[in-house]
């Protein structure tokens, strides 16, 4: 009897390594997001939903998170933790996912993170089956308890979008951003200056940028950062 043949799948042509600079940042868009492209970015246990380019008028600078997608859990493996999360976006209101109603295929819920993922083209995550109950972070639901999907993110880690720890930019496509920690990126400028000169200006710029001018002046906002992770 002859040997089983080993076929190469997809999985296996996926670039294993993050510092490959030609993987690509996978981008998705669904009838949900009107049009606008997102991606998922990932700082240790905690998921954001994020654009995938600056929109300029319709954010304010700096701005590329959409939304947090979770609450941490701290329960979990690391392993399963960088690949599945439970999924309670910190949103301005909550829609109910409902795929089995007739009319679903035609329905919009503009701006609903459940329904951007669950209906992303390509497709970028899938339901476990899973469910549990947590206290709802949408603002309109006043904190009940809801019952929360358990999501698999089917995207390899090199298709999410990264952020500078440092300068706090974040990828254009142009180029890959590199690692430089415990889940952290640096842009190539701040590689080339090093760490103690970009710690130094980082720290500079977090104190005045983000937190000083955006306390002076109202029109102002801090910038975003994944790395704010609570």
């Amino acid at each position: 009897m002859s040997e089983p043949t080993t076929t190469s799948t997809t999985q296996d042509k996926e670039p294993s390594n993050a510092n490959n600079s030609k993987s690509e940042i996978i981008s998705f868009c669904s009838r949900h997001s009107a049009g606008i492209e997102e991606c998922l970015s990932r700082y240790k246990r905690k998921w954001y939903l994020t654009y995938s380019r600056a929109y300029g008028i319709a954010q304010p600078p700096g701005t590329r998170i959409v939304c947090s997608l979770n609450v941490p859990d701290e329960k979990v493996s690391e392993e399963h933790a960088k690949r599945h999360f439970w999924l309670n976006p910190e949103t301005l209101y909550s829609a109910p996912y409902k795929p089995d109603d007739p009319d679903y295929a035609t329905q919009k819920f503009i701006s609903s993170p459940i329904h951007i993922l669950l209906d992303a083209e390509p497709s970028i995550v899938r339901l476990t089956g899973r469910t549990r109950a947590e206290k709802s972070r949408a603002r309109d639901a006043g904190g009940k308890q809801v019952a929360c999907f358990e999501v698999e993110v089917t995207i390899p880690e090199e298709g999410l979008l990264r952020q500078c720890y440092y300068c706090l930019g974040w990828e254009d496509g142009t180029e890959r951003y590199k690692p430089c920690g415990d889940d952290m990126f640096w842009c190539p400028r701040c590689e080339s200056k090093g760490s103690l000169a970009s710690g130094i200006n980082s720290t500079f710029e977090k104190l005045t940028r983000d937190s000083l001018i955006p306390f002076l002046d109202r029109y102002s906002f801090p910038r975003d950062n994944l790395y704010n992770y609570s």
